[in-house]
């Protein structure tokens, strides 16, 4: 789910620019789970015995759970799928608008980028649901923006934005967008040397073509973490651009820090942010998830379509689906461990006994509907696992659809061109977008009226209708342009507005995971728990989802992270993994970086080649 605009795009062209690509991410630099899917063929691990007689449960059928039950029953295993609520894919969401003409509410994910490629591999193989592959033209970008007409609004100033035209600007614009493009071209050197950072271009550079550039991926990450893994995204903000030696030459001033806090580098701010990691922002940027993202314009159901509907054949030459082996109003109240084996307890007061179990929801899910957050006997997880389920942060989102006619074909008094198809500032409303989808009517479109996280999701929350919070938004609106106001309030489609707060629903209890400072060995100790099928007095319980790896919000960790406990299950149940020598277990190791405060100064073991 990703929460910050496009900093970065590789121009025009329909193909994606490989220089912007990382095949892997920063934090596992030596570890591409593609190759290793294609290397493993038909199914990741093989077993000497008949695989149909071991029992696995997985918990939540958001891409993590759905990423496990599809590998695991592609290896023959026994699964059963546990969901919740009555539907399948967790933060993968598309909701029809009731008008039922074609367009679609992403309440959930909705932005992808080339360099999920987990994502897109699955996409791209999914031939029997019907699934479309997620299109990379120019027509299909996502709307951030900037690419359309904007409004920016940036302390009771509304500033109208034409791509390519002449517009006047806030100063703050120019500095904080020129500071930070020097920042990604040539890092930052502080003025009394205390901090060299290599720049982030460079390093996702490395990263599409990581094999020869190891050393220099994990030297200049160890840089980062070493300065600023104790750091909000704010405190580095402000080391860096108010230093002697500031990126771009000029000290940002506190009208600056404001304006890049409402705005960013004009096109979205990060103020909701300010108190995340600075490591994990900065994740996204080398990662390059903020770059060149796209909506997938059959809506992400479609995704959620192929991992349930592709035909599996079994080893023993069953041809089975996900989602024959889905069970959907079905909370898992509690998984306690006798004898080798897992018993999951259930709400309606039934149980299940299973030889694995793999947990993918959100970690608050893990803690509050199930009692993970806990190490005690009896219970699977140990410390520091159960710890870091109890202390990881959980990020509020908010989203307000409602659909809408074409507004933004007609004439705009103000600049003499077309209405915005963006609005972006420092008012309640923060983001506004409009989507339109080939497969709706004409001149119609989606309008996400409101896009929020943090603490501006939870001031829109105590506004619980979505009619009333669509009212709202509209008020806010005319502050930045009564007449845009007008055009957008007679567009509306009457009766179509949807909203959701991912911290109110049930077995959810937030959007996505986001570190606070100093949480990154939280994470570390999650994301490599599966590898404890290696030892003899592992649990019989692994983790996935958004939650436990180190890029929070966005699919590609979820898929990553139910692929890493898939490998943990065949491992543990005596399966031998294909392409060992490709696989989580080979190429991931624990000590690639030292995310403690105090060590954090460099890596502490190379990564595997």
């Amino acid at each position: 789910m990703p929460v910050i605009p496009n900093l970065r795009r590789s121009g025009d062209s329909s193909a994606p620019d490989p220089a912007i690509t990382p095949l892997t991410y920063v934090d596992t630099p030596a570890m591409d789970y593609v190759k290793w899917l294609q290397g493993a063929g038909n199914a990741i691990a093989t077993f000497s015995s008949d695989p149909s007689a071991l029992s696995v449960a997985v918990v939540g059928s958001g891409g993590a759970g759905l990423t496990a039950a599809y590998e695991l029953l592609r290896c023959g295993m026994n699964v059963t799928l546990y969901e919740a609520t009555d539907r399948v894919g967790g933060r993968l969401f598309t909701s029809p608008s009731s008008t039922g003409d074609g367009n679609v509410f992403e309440m959930g994910a909705m932005r992808f980028t080339p360099s999920e490629h987990v994502l897109h591999y699955y996409s791209g193989i999914f031939t029997d649901s019907g699934a479309s592959k997620i299109v990379y033209d120019n027509a299909n970008m996502f709307p951030d923006p900037g690419v359309n007409n904007t409004y920016i609004a940036f302390q009771s100033q509304t500033y109208p934005f034409i791509p390519g035209g002449q517009n006047t600007l806030p100063p703050s614009y120019k500095v904080c967008g020129s500071a930070w493009d020097a920042f990604m071209n040539n890092g930052f050197r502080s003025a009394d040397g205390s901090i060299e950072l290599a720049a982030p271009n460079d390093i996702t550079g490395w990263l599409s073509d990581p094999g020869p550039n190891q050393h220099a991926i994990v030297q200049a990450w160890s840089s980062y973490i070493g300065s600023f893994v104790n750091s909000t995204l704010y405190e580095a903000v402000v080391r860096i651009f108010t230093d002697d030696k500031a990126p771009g030459g000029v000290r940002w001033s506190q009208t600056d820090l404001e304006f890049f806090g409402a705005l960013g580098t004009g096109f979205g701010g990060f103020g909701p942010l300010f108190p995340i990691s600075f490591l994990d922002i900065m994740r996204f940027v080398i990662n390059a998830v903020d770059s060149d993202q796209h909506e997938l314009v059959t809506g992400v159901q479609s995704i959620v379509d192929g991992f349930m509907k592709q035909k599996i054949t079994q080893p023993g030459g069953k041809v089975t689906s996900v989602s024959e082996h889905v069970r959907t109003g079905m909370p898992v109240s509690g998984i306690a461990m006798n004898s080798g084996k897992a018993r999951l307890s259930f709400e309606d007061g039934s149980s299940a006994t299973f030889d694995r179990v793999v947990v993918a929801t959100s970690h608050r899910s893990m803690e509050i509907t199930m009692g993970l957050g806990y190490s005690r006997h009896g219970l699977p997880l140990a410390e520091p696992v159960a710890d870091s389920v109890r202390r990881l942060h959980l990020e509020n989102s908010s989203k307000v659809f409602v659909e809408t006619s074409a507004f933004w074909t007609g004439a705009d008094p103000s600049t003499g061109s077309t209405w915005p198809r963006n609005v972006v500032g420092d008012t309640l409303l923060r983001n506004f977008y409009t989507l339109i989808y080939p497969q709706a009517a004409a001149n119609t479109g989606a309008l996400l009226f409101s896009y929020t996280w943090a603490d501006d999701s939870v001031k829109q929350q105590t506004v619980l209708k979505p009619d009333d919070r669509v009212q709202l938004l509209l008020r806010d609106l005319a502050t930045i342009s009564p007449d845009f106001a007008t055009v957008v309030r007679n567009s509306l489609v009457p009766g179509t507005a949807q909203v959701i707060d991912w911290q109110n629903e049930p077995y959810f209890y937030g959007a996505f995971k986001l570190n606070q400072p100093g949480q990154d060995a939280y994470v570390q100790s999650l994301f490599y728990d599966f590898q404890k099928a290696a030892q003899k007095s592992e649990s019989g319980v692994f983790l996935a989802g958004d939650s436990i790896g180190f890029l929070g919000g966005w699919v590609e960790n979820a898929l990553q992270t139910g692929l890493n406990a898939a490998a943990g299950v065949a491992v543990s149940l005596g399966g031998t993994l294909q392409a060992q020598a490709l696989s989580p277990f080979a190429r991931l190791n624990p000590r690639t970086y030292d995310y403690v405060a105090d060590g954090a100064t460099a890596a502490v073991g190379a990564p595997p080649v």
